[in-house]
């Protein structure tokens, strides 16, 4: 703790983060008194619902997450396979925490931009990521949770897409427990709720993460499934020319091949909440995944 503080005075800066425990709450209390700091806040941790204790905003998000997924009756979406609102609701009940000043208004276009950012790529990825053993809820739903972290937070679109290039190098999650039952299925969508929120954290206090994580040679689309089918089905990067504002780059226009660009754009975007902007729902334009014989898991 003295090393931390001694190494912000170094270098000037006029704040400085320290784990909280009441050990450090003593000290900083005594160098407030004796004029070594001007004051010090307490950032209090978040609820597990249901439960009324507080723990720190990833790990909250985890708990509520596994406890979301937990009982199977998490909503799902077909042709994509998978149940996102286990992981994005808990995101966003921790973002809010974080920034408690966001309105309703803002925390829905976050979630809903958060839902098509994770829909579209797992309508892009699916059946083929599922056939390979991975469960989607967990590898692709960390992608909405990021996004809607770093929008709640108040990131730009460069820090959106720096928080969903870190969600996507902390993508995981297999189906092992279908040939050995246990109790670890809820773990990876509530591991999926943990990174999403860390990297929208990260990505807030200007870590910078890899923005062709989704479609580059070492990116996810190559390392999950066929890339160049997910890269079709998504579409390219944004290439229309023009700076497109919120009410430019749809979201929820349906349309699996609109580009990837959009998404951030729109996350980011200041109309986000017009109904212009936030479509009514998907098309069956990638109807060829629900051939898979899978269901939402």
């Amino acid at each position: 703790m003295l090393t931390r503080i001694r190494n912000a005075n170094r270098v000037g800066r006029k704040q400085v983060s320290i784990p909280n425990s009441k050990i450090c709450r003593g000290i900083a209390a005594v160098l407030k008194t004796e004029g070594y700091v001007d004051d010090f806040d307490v950032i209090e941790t978040l609820y597990v619902v249901g439960y009324g204790f507080k723990l720190p905003a990833p790990v909250a998000a985890m708990c509520n997450g596994m406890m979301g997924h937990g009982v199977e009756l998490d909503d799902a979406h077909g042709s994509g396979l998978i149940k996102a609102g286990s992981v994005l609701i808990p995101a966003l009940f921790a973002a809010a925490e974080l920034n408690p000043k966001v309105s309703g208004a803002e925390a829905i276009a976050a979630l809903v931009a958060g839902y098509e950012l994770a829909i579209r790529v797992a309508k892009a990825i699916n059946p083929g990521h599922r056939h390979r053993g991975y469960h989607t809820t967990s590898t692709v739903s960390v992608l909405g949770a990021a996004a809607i972290t770093a929008r709640m937070l108040g990131c730009n679109e460069g820090q959106i897409a720096d928080a969903i290039g870190l969600a996507v190098m902390q993508s995981s999650g297999i189906q092992a427990y279908l040939d050995d039952p246990c109790m670890a299925k809820p773990f990876g969508p509530g591991k999926a709720a943990f990174n999403g929120v860390l990297a929208g954290v990260m990505a807030s206090r200007g870590f910078t993460g890899p923005k062709k994580a989704l479609e580059s040679k070492e990116g996810f689309f190559n390392a999950f499934t066929d890339r160049n089918i997910a890269r079709r089905r998504v579409g390219a990067p944004h290439q229309r020319g023009h700076q497109p504002g919120g009410r430019t780059a749809r979201i929820g226009g349906g349309r699996v091949d609109d580009r990837l660009g959009d998404i951030v754009v729109v996350v980011a975007g200041n109309d986000a909440t017009d109904g212009r902007t936030i479509g009514h729902g998907f098309d069956s334009s990638c109807e060829e995944n629900q051939a898979s014989g899978s269901e939402p898991s």
